[in-house]
């Protein structure tokens, strides 16, 4: 009897854990996204400013 209990107990761990990394693997992703644009803006600025200066 104990051990269909346990291995109910641990599907619901695995169930937890394969749910954990899936949002943050979307928080990652969008934070990802958000650096890249952050980063490719903060290079256009500077060559829209280098290319304004001269």
């Amino acid at each position: 009897m104990k051990k269909p209990i346990f291995r109910e107990q641990e599907k619901q761990c695995q169930g937890q854990r394969i749910v954990l990394p899936n949002i943050f693997g979307k928080f990652s992703v969008i934070y990802l996204i958000l650096f890249a644009f952050w980063l490719f803006s903060r290079v256009f600025e500077r060559k829209v400013f280098l290319f304004v200066s001269h």
